[in-house]
């Protein structure tokens, strides 16, 4: 027979139990939504143009002679409304480039651009195409003899506190009364999870070969799939730990 102070007590513990599982879900929304969000709308000129422009312009802007007429050192790039025209609608004549004609045609590659992208992609072909190559080059070979790999040392230690917390939710048995000293320590759980598998991981993905130099479709795709697949391990996990009456 139960005891009545325990009977009473059980509503109460539900509730909290569920004001608790809303709190943690509404707390893992707000931090992937706007993340993924933000990483889909940020817009790498430099990218852009690699996976759009450097096929016939050239990845260093010089162009194909007599046929792709070069932008560095071309005085219509520096008019940020032309090149914003020619990127969205296109071209197709004759233009003469440092006493060159180029007779070719220019689809209009911007069209599935949002604003901000071709304003990333203007403001790349304006300041930096020509001098990326010699920044790509020099300074990742200053920096990776003196920095420390704070991202690796930061995984190692996510990954550890997230292994324990796991641990420690299956291992614990029964149905344990609401504490706020467990909920937060699974809202840890649930933070490390979801920050470093959906945000960080999808967003390092971006930064690294072979992804970083592939096309942009095939960087969303791959991208986008990583970011649903560890979403849905996240949700399936816990609703396994809820069936199992673990969290």
């Amino acid at each position: 027979m139960m005891h009545p102070s325990t009977t009473g007590r059980e509503p109460m513990v539900r509730l909290m139990r569920q004001l608790a599982s809303a709190v943690l879900v509404a707390f893992v929304v707000l931090l992937v939504v706007p993340s993924s969000v933000s990483m889909a709308q940020s817009s790498d000129g430099r990218e852009l143009f690699e996976s759009s422009c450097a096929g016939c312009h050239g990845a260093d802007g010089s162009g194909t002679l007599g046929v792709f007429p070069p932008l560095v050192g071309n005085d219509d790039v520096q008019d940020g409304g032309y090149l914003r025209e020619v990127i969205r609608n296109g071209r197709t004549g004759e233009i003469e480039v440092a006493g060159i004609t180029y007779d070719g045609t220019m689809p209009p590659i911007g069209a599935a651009f949002s604003d901000d992208e071709v304003d990333a992609l203007v403001g790349y072909i304006q300041s930096d195409l020509g001098t990326a190559e010699r920044s790509a080059v020099a300074v990742p070979a200053e920096r990776s003899s003196a920095r420390f790999p704070w991202g690796l040392a930061f995984i190692i230690l996510a990954a550890v506190v997230l292994s324990a917390g796991l641990v420690v939710m299956v291992a614990r048995p029964g149905h344990e009364s609401f504490t706020w000293k467990g909920a937060y320590a699974r809202a840890l759980v649930l933070f490390f999870y979801f920050f470093l598998l959906t945000v960080w991981l999808p967003s390092t993905m971006f930064t690294k070969a072979p992804i970083s130099g592939a096309p942009r479709v095939v960087q969303d795709v791959v991208v986008s799939g990583a970011w649903f697949t560890m979403m849905a391990a996240g949700i399936v996990a816990l609703r396994f730990l809820q069936k199992a009456k673990k969290i």
